[in-house]
């Protein structure tokens, strides 16, 4: 009776230890996090389709709170995303034509600020661990309508800043962004709107 008292005590004990590190693990994160105003860095992006071949594309993105994105795709062809929190850019100098979408907030990419800068308010957090290097975030959506299934953010563990962020949609579709040359709270100058040059065609979604 003594052994198995001390073994479901040990167990217990265990699992205290675990939810106490977790929280403070997740208090640290959040600290962190706050503290950023604007977010800056080169990606690689590689989409992974279940039917079809993987693509890749290279570019740069910028973030700034609350919710403002800009997001230039410079390889294989170029391409500008924007949104400044009301309404969502996507332009194709090379087909002449840009997208338009007012309910911003509906267009999938226009949800990456969120996701980034303020993971626990907009997202349920699923897994939360870390290794000697990183810090690893596997999140969902309290939205059922919502566009993605799951959210998995790596964090670096010494400056606590995402190194990658990767998305997967209710079909089984993986998106996965792994950024380089990070910095945070720069003062360079970010343009969030979008005027189309002339000549271009608008497509309002």
């Amino acid at each position: 009776m003594k052994k198995l008292f001390l073994i479901i005590f040990t167990l217990s004990f265990g699992i205290t230890i675990f939810s106490e590190s977790t929280k403070e693990l997740r208090e640290r994160i959040e600290k962190s996090f706050s503290s950023i105003m604007t977010f800056s860095a080169t990606f690689n992006e590689k989409i992974v389709p279940v039917i079809g071949e993987t693509q890749s594309f290279k570019g740069t993105i910028d973030i700034a709170r609350p919710c403002s994105l800009r997001m230039e795709i410079t390889s294989p062809e170029k391409e500008l995303i924007l949104y400044d929190g009301e309404i969502a850019w996507l332009y194709l100098p090379g087909e002449q034509y840009c997208l338009k979408y007012r309910t911003g907030g509906e267009h999938s990419l226009s949800r990456i600020p969120g996701y980034i800068l303020e993971p626990f308010e907009n997202l349920i957090v699923d897994t939360l661990y870390n290794d000697t290097d990183f810090i690893f975030l596997k999140l969902s959506s309290e939205k059922e309508d919502d566009f993605f299934k799951s959210i998995e953010l790596k964090l670096s563990k010494d400056k606590i800043l995402p190194s990658s962020l990767t998305f997967k949609d209710k079909a089984g579709n993986k998106t996965e962004y792994n950024f380089s040359n990070i910095s945070v709270n720069s003062n360079k100058k970010i343009n969030f709107t979008f005027t189309p040059p002339d000549g271009i065609e608008i497509i309002e979604k």
